[in-house]
């Protein structure tokens, strides 16, 4: 059991540590090719999002667990130990789209 949680552990840190980097470099290479102007970059393409994507769209929930799915295979976690995983990540999502769709009154500018 220990040698499990051992290399478990070690491919989580493994993930967020490529995962980091790989943010990095992508917001590195956006200030370069917009030439320190991200920011406005990002501003100005706000014309072209529909913050109201999944907004009571009943494919959200499947989508999301798809992704889940995807994320534990990543971590080469066991199929057979998917259902708690899922169930963790599922009451997650649901609570943080429940939280931002209460706060979306108070905070027009969530960038």
């Amino acid at each position: 059991m220990a040698g499990e949680l051992e290399t478990g552990v070690t491919r989580f840190v493994a993930v967020s540590v490529k995962t980091f980097v790989l943010s990095l470099g992508a917001s590195l290479g956006l200030m370069m090719a917009n030439r320190g102007g991200a920011s406005k970059a990002f501003d100005d393409s706000q014309d072209h999002c529909n913050d109201n994507f999944t907004t009571g769209e009943w494919w959200r929930i499947p989508i999301y667990l798809a992704c889940s799915v995807g994320v534990l295979g990543q971590y080469r976690f066991r199929i057979d130990r998917y259902w708690c995983p899922l169930i963790v990540q599922l009451v997650a999502y649901e609570v943080q789209y429940e939280v931002f769709h209460g706060m979306k009154e108070q905070h027009t500018s969530d960038h």
